[in-house]
């Protein structure tokens, strides 16, 4: 499923994704002319240090993908985990005439658990109520052309409302609203999730329950 947000923020001043060192030394600023290809940061801050800059981020939807698995250990209740994909995607524009433009992207691999309570369950019909957590490690990252090392695991917990159409006894398609709060994983690397800890988003898929 997707998560039905982004985030668009402008503030004063050169930033970044993360702290980075210069594409140039000093002595190459001189020589080297600013160009689509190579543009050095330092350049730019030199010739923004005399204007007023601006930094615009934009995150962008996050997208989730994933396969979930349920067992039905009560008539009412099922525990339930499986596994997810995730992209978070952002872009960076820093500066004014001079300008750096930067793309990050991370991919995250998680294991979600949590409990079901059916409150109304007919034969092809299910509501559930549903709370639990979720661990994901960010198995590659990239900001331009640069890697990204996001070491710590990302932890985070979530409730939702869901409605399940039972194609079969072990197969249903579901859709559930819910809310999310992701715990700040300690690192230096922004994210929306940094930004909106806590956020609203709409999941559905394709469950297997045993």
């Amino acid at each position: 499923g997707n998560t039905p947000y982004s985030s668009l923020n402008t503030f004063d001043g050169m930033g970044s994704f993360v702290a980075r060192s210069a594409y140039y030394t000093s002595s190459d600023l001189s020589m080297s002319p600013i160009n689509n290809n190579g543009l050095a940061y330092s350049q730019v801050l030199l010739e923004n240090a005399i204007q007023a800059p601006q930094t615009t981020v934009k995150h962008h939807i996050p997208v989730t993908v994933g396969l979930t698995v349920a067992w039905q250990f009560h008539e009412d209740w099922a525990l339930e985990t499986g596994l997810n994909y995730t992209l978070l995607s952002s872009d960076i524009h820093s500066g004014s005439k001079s300008y750096v433009e930067e793309t990050q992207k991370l991919h995250y691999i998680g294991i979600p658990v949590r409990g079901n309570w059916n409150f109304l369950e007919k034969k092809y019909f299910t509501l559930y109520v549903s709370a639990g957590g979720m661990v994901e490690k960010c198995v590659y990252g990239k900001l331009a052309d640069d890697k990204v090392n996001v070491k710590p695991l990302q932890f985070s917990v979530a409730g939702a409302v869901g409605a399940q159409f039972n194609a079969t006894d072990h197969v249903g398609l579901y859709v559930e609203p819910g809310v999310s709060y992701f715990f700040d994983d300690g690192s230096k690397v922004q994210t929306i999730r940094k930004e909106r800890p806590c956020n609203f988003n709409l999941q559905a898929g394709l469950r297997f329950t045993y």
